[in-house]
């Protein structure tokens, strides 16, 4: 059983390309991005009586979190932080780390938590750490308030029965109909916008079980195929690059 699949419609520049993802929102005199270069940071950081594993968020020395328009970074050094180096959480553009050095902190060098991965380490020299040099920890989800709040077998249709929608975020749920079965939906939205699909719990009964989803850049399973996935537990957020697509979910017994 695949429980809580949503389905979002975002701008194109709310889920932009890494390569420059950050550029389209700067046109605006009121979005500029803070610069940081030449930059020491020594001694910094919090550290709660926790492991480098376990400790809560934005106790790095330098921590980006939340943020839609994200500083640049240029020669930055953080060395000795009581947690982590650098903290980059829930980034929402492309974050671009330059000619910068992390090392001797107590946590991990880099920590990511991002859906989209928008990270970028360009000649960063790294060592010497009481965690990993970089950890990279999915964060696949965003539990919306009305998610919350509401009941779950109200929220969430079935996705074998549920009707084509034009209608986001949209939320549903995804019981096999029988070994070996697949069910298929497509998805419409806006010109100009982009779809994207977060899988917000698996659960699996059986090991033997798995599933599997193929994604299409389109309405139709002969466009761009985007996404190929046999699962039996979460996997990352896959957007599409068009307003269109076509999901289908398939199931499968060892």
């Amino acid at each position: 059983m695949i429980n809580n699949i949503r389905f979002q419609s975002n701008h194109l520049s709310d889920i932009p390309h890494l390569s420059d993802s950050a550029s389209p929102l700067f046109n605006s005199l009121h979005q500029q991005p803070s610069i940081l270069n030449y930059v020491d940071i020594l001694h910094a950081g919090l550290r709660p009586e926790q492991t480098t594993r376990l400790y809560a968020e934005r106790h790095a020395a330098v921590t980006v979190f939340d943020n839609l328009i994200n500083p640049i970074f240029d020669n930055i050094t953080v060395l000795y932080s009581a947690s982590d180096g650098m903290n980059f959480s829930n980034v929402g553009s492309s974050v671009r780390l330059r000619n910068s050095i992390s090392a001797y902190n107590r946590g991990h060098g880099i920590t990511v938590t991002s859906r989209y991965g928008n990270v970028t380490l360009d000649n960063v020299y790294i060592h010497d750490n009481g965690g990993d040099g970089v950890n990279y920890a999915l964060n696949n989800t965003e539990w919306s308030v009305r998610e919350q709040e509401e009941s779950p077998q109200r929220l969430y249709k079935p996705f074998c029965e549920a009707a084509d929608t034009v209608e986001f975020p949209n939320y549903f749920s995804y019981r096999p109909q029988g070994a070996g079965t697949c069910c298929t939906q497509t998805f419409s939205s806006m010109y100009n916008t982009r779809l994207t699909l977060h899988f917000q719990s698996v659960f699996v009964n059986d090991n033997r079980t798995r599933f599997r989803v193929e994604i299409y850049d389109g309405k139709f399973d002969v466009m761009p195929l985007l996404a190929n996935i046999t699962f039996n537990r979460g996997i990352e957020s896959l957007s599409s690059y068009s307003n269109e697509l076509l999901v289908r979910l398939c199931h499968s017994c060892d």
